[in-house]
């Protein structure tokens, strides 16, 4: 038997680093594409520059996953599973309550293109659902390394960190969940 292998330890992993960079969890981007005609249902202003305010303001996203449940055949004693359908899970996009470029305001427009608590009125499914893109990046962010396109996308869900003035100052949070249809890994040198 031969003990010197050195290609299942540390030592190879440090001897090839261009091989075994770290994906960080910090290298991503968050892109929302049609959100160029949002307007804040409170004061009827246009926001201008709604995708980019998303793109600076996410800290974190889950990337896409989908389940599938097993469809059982039964037969006497046995059974026999084959793949169902695919459900794509909610995602969570976390970012920061800047108050100058207004983030909240941005989710809430857009979560007001499907159902606007002033008016009552539901909106239709073209004008709420929108196309995403999840990008990460190598840690220095100079090349693209996986990319997800998701389908289908719409604010489900908004919630702002609760206010508590008997403590130092926190930092106020977003939590916004997504739903979307699906989601596909795209070539990241087709961008």
């Amino acid at each position: 038997m031969d003990n010197t292998r050195t290609d299942i330890s540390a030592y190879h992993i440090a001897a090839n680093p261009d091989l075994f960079e770290v994906q960080k969890s910090n290298a991503f981007k968050f892109i929302v594409t049609g959100l160029d005609n949002l307007v804040n249902p409170i004061t009827g202003e246009a926001i201008t520059n709604a995708a980019d305010v998303l793109k600076q303001s996410a800290f974190s996203f889950d990337p896409p996953s989908f389940a599938q449940q097993p469809i059982e055949v039964r037969m006497g004693n046995t059974v026999s599973k084959t793949a169902g359908t695919p459900v794509f899970s909610d995602g969570t996009l976390s970012l920061h309550d800047f108050v100058g470029v207004d983030t909240y305001d941005v989710l809430y427009a857009w979560q007001a293109l499907s159902f606007n608590i002033k008016t009552g009125r539901v909106g239709l499914a073209g004008e709420y659902k929108k196309t995403a893109y999840l990008l990460e990046y190598t840690t220095d962010f100079s090349k693209v390394v996986r990319v997800w396109k998701l389908y289908g996308v719409f604010v489900s869900g908004l919630k702002k960190d609760g206010f508590d003035n008997s403590s130092n100052a926190q930092e106020v949070k977003i939590q916004c969940s997504l739903s979307y249809d699906w989601a596909e890994p795209e070539d990241p040198n087709q961008l």
